[in-house]
């Protein structure tokens, strides 16, 4: 990575060890970081060039990252409009796969004519 690069770290709470090692080598690279967590006390939040909070507590007992994960979504999406065409470029392959790879199940085609 260079001065190029973009490093997004996403992590919550106390933070994940190896996403803010990640964070801190990146920065001492000179690759300019932002980051996604839930508080402006957190690792990531103190030592990323910029971040974003996206809370996960839920009054249930486990965290819900329906917040983080739809501010991923957005960003994707407005990065794809900085460049749309290069965007859809390199989407197409993904598309295609998505569209008949073999990640979904499909039922077998009956040979059986009756």
């Amino acid at each position: 990575m260079n001065s190029k690069d973009l490093l997004v770290a996403i992590s919550f709470g106390q933070c994940l060890r190896d996403t803010v090692d990640s964070l801190l080598r990146a920065k001492r690279l000179g690759v300019p970081t932002f980051g996604i967590t839930d508080s402006e006390t957190t690792p990531i939040a103190r030592f990323a060039d910029s971040h974003m909070l996206a809370l996960v507590a839920s009054p249930s007992f486990l965290n819900s990252y329906v917040a983080p994960m739809a501010a991923i979504t957005a960003i994707h999406v407005a990065c794809a409009h900085i460049d749309p065409k290069s965007s859809l470029t390199r989407l197409r392959p993904t598309d295609r796969e998505y569209a008949s790879g073999t990640r979904w199940y499909r039922e077998p085609k009956s040979n059986n004519h009756k």
